[in-house]
């Protein structure tokens, strides 16, 4: 058992054979059921599901042999699934949580293990830091995990099979206007990037004149042709190549377990998560006349901001990661939330990303507003000012956290581009807002071994420029 069993931005990751085992997945699995037990919810159902990764569904059987053993009930998918897919069914069937086998948008070499509670969002910091704390116990102790084997988990009825596709596509179909959509003659282009969505949206548009070309949508888990199945541009050249060969209305990618979207417009140009966000606040906000809280990671566009302020409505920021977004969108009853990796949850669904449904309701903004993407995108822009953002990942060696963190604490400039700096936050790494508006943050990865600096202005020059201020803080 391996004593470095650290969650990070969203579960705990880690390289395959080296930490990530079966006997530290059995590890953090008995930490969570006694969570589940010091919490009286060990007489509700519990859920497991895993991803298209090398090992995922193995793993996840040895989570549910666990939760098993401990005599919770537990439903474990039949196939791979798509993580909004399993958090939307631990709120539907009323269970306590779920556990899920993946590694979200990481390279080939990763696996990870994602917890969701029963309302189907990510476990917020204070339960992660209880489960955290029965980890180091268990470890203490050396007390081996409580399993019961799967063969005789499922003659006893303690570990059923289950099927979590019919409910969630019901579902969305009565949250999505497929009416607008499905007598338009759009051609879709959907990169699956190998991952678990793959046929979701094709199966969700399908008796309808939209054509579909689906590309990356077999079982793989090397992600052949990608360093790693993230919607960022870098990965996205065959879907961009596939949306100009075709001439298609719109290209959306799916990352690894389904709950992030990228874009392609029908112009071939890869739109950013700020964006494509951004996109969406006008559409819930102009066109459905939503009316409600916007909630947004400090690392999300000022767009957002400026739009909601057009509209009269409230914006919360949260730290970077939906275990802040999440429970800010219940408290605040809003409409949307949304963050820079991606990720957007929706009113009316869970408190959780949801890439599936994100690509959808790009789709409906096509058909109900009329224009094509990059017109809407320009829409927004005359509303609110060109803005212009992008992000550097820096590795470091872990032997250095220290002193740069030094670095960034102790160096506080005043200055940047020339421009005054107004305001410096710590909220969530070290963000710098300038006179004009632009503003750089650095922060480290919660769950790689990076510092990312992320940078908005009104000019790519200034962007770049931004980005090496920030950069020289670190000493990088």
């Amino acid at each position: 058992m391996n004593s470095k069993i650290v969650f990070g931005t969203d579960g705990w990751r880690a390289v395959i054979a080296e930490d990530f085992t079966i006997d530290n997945v059995q590890l953090c699995a008995q930490a969570v059921a006694n969570y589940l037990k010091e919490n009286n919810l060990e007489n509700d159902d519990f859920i497991v599901g895993f991803d298209t990764r090398f090992g995922s569904q193995l793993f996840a059987e040895k989570v549910a042999e666990v939760i098993a053993g401990n005599d919770i009930h537990v439903y474990l998918t039949q196939t791979h699934t798509p993580t909004p897919v399993i958090s939307y069914n631990v709120k539907n069937m009323n269970a306590s949580g779920a556990i899920i086998i993946t590694a979200s948008h990481n390279s080939a070499k990763w696996n990870g293990f994602k917890i969701k509670l029963g309302y189907g969002g990510s476990a917020p910091p204070e339960t992660i830091s209880n489960i955290e704390k029965n980890i180091e116990l268990l470890e203490s102790s050396k007390t081996i995990p409580s399993t019961i084997p799967i063969a005789e988990g499922i003659r006893d009825h303690k570990i059923e099979y289950f099927d979590p596709k019919p409910s969630y596509i019901e579902h969305i179909k009565t949250l999505v206007d497929l009416e607008s959509i499905q007598n338009k003659p759009f051609k879709i282009g959907i990169d699956s990037m190998y991952g678990a969505a793959m046929g979701y949206i094709s199966e969700i548009l399908a008796n309808s004149n939209v054509s579909i070309s689906e590309i990356n949508n077999t079982v793989n888990p090397i992600f052949p042709g990608i360093k790693n199945p993230e919607p960022i541009v870098q990965n996205l050249a065959n879907l961009k190549t596939l949306v100009l060969m075709e001439s298609l209305t719109i290209g959306v990618a799916t990352d690894g377990d389904g709950d992030r979207v990228g874009v392609i417009d029908e112009n071939g140009q890869y739109l950013s998560a700020l964006q494509v966000f951004s996109i969406l606040v006008f559409y819930f906000l102009n066109t459905k006349k939503e009316k409600g809280t916007i909630v947004k990671s400090i690392t999300t566009s000022k767009m957002v901001n400026k739009l909601a302020d057009l509209y009269g409505q409230e914006v919360i920021e949260t730290k970077v990661g939906f275990k802040y977004l999440g429970p800010a969108f219940m408290e605040s009853n809003a409409i949307l939330a949304g963050e820079e990796s991606g990720g957007f949850g929706f009113i009316n669904h869970i408190p959780e990303r949801d890439g599936i449904l994100s690509a959808l309701y790009l789709i409906e903004a096509i058909a109900k507003v009329e224009k094509p993407l990059s017109e809407i995108m320009n829409t927004v822009y005359r509303k609110v000012g060109t803005h212009h953002y992008d992000r550097l990942d820096l590795n470091f060696p872990e032997s250095s956290r220290e002193n740069i963190e030094q670095n960034l604490t102790t160096t506080r400039p005043t200055i940047m581009l020339d421009i005054p700096i107004t305001t410096y936050s710590s909220q969530d790494g070290h963000l710098y807002t300038l006179l004009d508006d632009s503003w750089v943050l650095v922060r480290f990865s919660g769950t790689e071994p990076l510092i990312r600096i992320y940078a908005e202005s009104s000019s790519r020059e200034n962007v770049q420029k931004l980005i090496g201020e920030a950069r020289k803080l670190t000493g990088v």
